[in-house]
């Protein structure tokens, strides 16, 4: 069974919390009540573990909900009526995400601020839309033009995945072929160099350097390489602003005009 916490008042007026375990948020509210507890805020309790690997989920399909969503309010049907049909149609991760924001709604609260429970999948210009939508009874509208707007953020992202892909490619060979020279062949041209009494050049000692590191210190390699991937991942963690900055000031300005792009479009909704 569920857990949920939850934040209220005694009728003392002192401020209480805790957890209760129910079926829903419904029921929740209903038992915080019961122990002489007005309910402020409820809600279920996750456990969340740290992980290394993103949400399981496919972020196509989030402009295609929103799309049916819309047209579902647009033709009448209640959000909570319309939140379970589009939960009955879709599977996985959708469907629990989606049966989760239904009992949110059902419990008392706004869709924007159940959608705010899960910014890993919406994101934050979606919830504030969502709010906006919802304050001037135009929620329907609103969903389209987010629907159309993540639609056409999918597609310069596709766009943009086409283009990366050969260069990658090229990286991914020259690096492959780079290991290969270092591990199996210039061993063999270091033997002929041994028996030479010559001193070598600086770049050949430095490139016999390397072969050995790669020869005999392989697992070194992959040991810094591996932290070399969990430190970026801290830095991402915790620096996420001061990236975000250094990115912004990449040359070309291909950031700036694709953010700024974003910003024209999410403030022509709102004034609209």
């Amino acid at each position: 069974m569920p857990i949920f916490q939850y934040k209220g008042y005694r009728n003392d007026g002192s401020p209480a919390s805790g957890t209760i375990e129910a079926d829903g948020v419904q029921n929740a509210i209903e038992g915080v009540k019961a122990l002489g507890i007005y309910p402020r805020d409820v809600n279920e309790y996750v456990h969340r573990k740290r992980s290394w690997l993103p949400a399981r989920h496919d972020r196509t399909l989030l402009p295609h909900i929103t799309r049916q969503l819309a047209v579902l309010l647009s033709s009448g049907v209640p959000l909570i009526d319309a939140l379970r049909s589009l939960s009955e149609e879709n599977g996985g991760l959708w469907k629990t995400l989606l049966v989760s924001v239904r009992e949110r709604v059902s419990g008392g609260a706004s869709l924007s601020r159940a959608l705010a429970d899960h910014r890993n999948i919406f994101p934050e210009f979606y919830v504030s839309m969502v709010s906006a939508g919802e304050r001037s009874g135009t929620l329907d509208r609103i969903l389209v033009r987010v629907a159309d707007f993540l639609e056409k953020q999918e597609g310069v992202k596709a766009k943009i995945r086409m283009a990366m892909i050969y260069p990658l490619f090229m990286i991914s060979v020259g690096l492959i072929v780079m290991v290969f020279l270092f591990t199996f062949v210039i061993p063999k041209i270091v033997k002929i160099f041994e028996n030479t009494r010559s001193a070598l050049p600086f770049v050949t000692v430095v490139l016999i350097k390397i072969s050995n590191l790669f020869l005999y210190y392989w697992w070194a390699v992959i040991i810094v390489l591996a932290g070399l991937v969990f430190w970026i991942r801290r830095v991402k963690e915790h620096h996420g602003e001061w990236i975000d900055a250094m990115k912004l000031k990449a040359p070309g300005g291909v950031l700036q005009s694709l953010y700024f792009g974003r910003f024209a479009r999410t403030l022509s909704f709102l004034l609209d």
